[in-house]
């Protein structure tokens, strides 16, 4: 559990990122990233920067974790492309445009496991995860994170999908390990936001309010389903067993008195 205290706990690795690159014309170089994720792409303020390669904007996220890197492409797969999101291995470079690059982790951790599962996978329909209440201009929708990790935006391939002006098409990346759950912003161009604060990456606590662009919801954490009584609007929400405060519950329903107009959310 990370601990408050500590901002370098906050994060759900002590895993680092360091990247070798090498171009067509035998250009090369590399970049050290100091967390467990880093954006690439042609866009300045990328954490792996590569322009003139024929890139976009925002290429390809890298998730470390302790079980290893991971690759998730930000850009929709055209038909018979081999890119795919994987796990990556140093022995194996990762062709992305002209570059061809080589990513490695770095930093104390327990040997990853030789056949790790996708992290891009749907979790069991019955499996306790946690939701976001999406404040519509109606009754606010519960959307479950069914992944470990989820892309979100207004278009693909993004898994949860906003259809709004201010989303992008891929906007964040959320993140869930061990219960807790975290926000990592793809250099959005409104960004995104946890109780109006805007931030690269954040663990999500309880109660709070996550805003991407203007589009607004409310995280509950995962807990066991239980049975509710209909006509009480928390409960509906919040179950007995929930580990949410009343102080983040009240905030939780002051959100939802307001008219706010976040438009209902697509999951593929």
């Amino acid at each position: 559990m990370p601990d408050p205290t500590n901002p370098k706990s906050q994060l759900w690795t002590r895993r680092q990122i360091h990247v070798r690159w090498r171009k067509e014309d035998g250009e090369e170089g590399g970049v050290s990233v100091p967390k467990p994720c880093a954006v690439v792409g042609s866009l300045p303020g990328c954490d792996v920067y590569l322009s003139h390669g024929g890139l976009p904007r925002r290429a390809l996220y890298l998730h470390a974790t302790d079980m290893g890197l991971f690759a998730l492409h930000l850009q929709e797969r055209a038909k018979g492309s081999p890119h795919k999101n994987r796990w990556l291995d140093r022995e194996q470079p990762l062709i992305l445009g002209a570059f061809q690059l080589t990513c490695t982790l770095r930093g104390v951790g327990p040997l990853p496991p030789k056949d790790p599962p996708d992290i891009t996978d749907k979790l069991p329909d019955d499996a306790a995860v946690p939701h976001l209440l999406v404040l519509t201009k109606g009754e606010p929708i519960r959307q479950p994170i069914r992944r470990r990790l989820t892309l979100v935006g207004s278009g693909k391939p993004s898994k949860i999908r906003f259809e709004h002006a201010s989303v992008d098409e891929t906007h964040c990346v959320l993140y869930c390990q061990d219960g807790n759950l975290w926000a990592i912003d793809l250099l959005s161009k409104h960004g995104t936001f946890v109780d109006e604060r805007r931030v690269n990456v954040a663990l999500l606590s309880p109660g709070c309010r996550l805003r991407l662009g203007e589009c607004q919801m409310v995280f509950k954490p995962a807990v066991q389903a239980t049975a509710t009584p209909p006509d009480d609007p928390a409960a509906r929400y919040y179950s007995s067993r929930s580990r949410v405060s009343q102080e983040a519950l009240a905030r939780i329903m002051d959100y939802l008195e307001r008219d706010l107009g976040s438009p209902p959310p697509q999951e593929e």
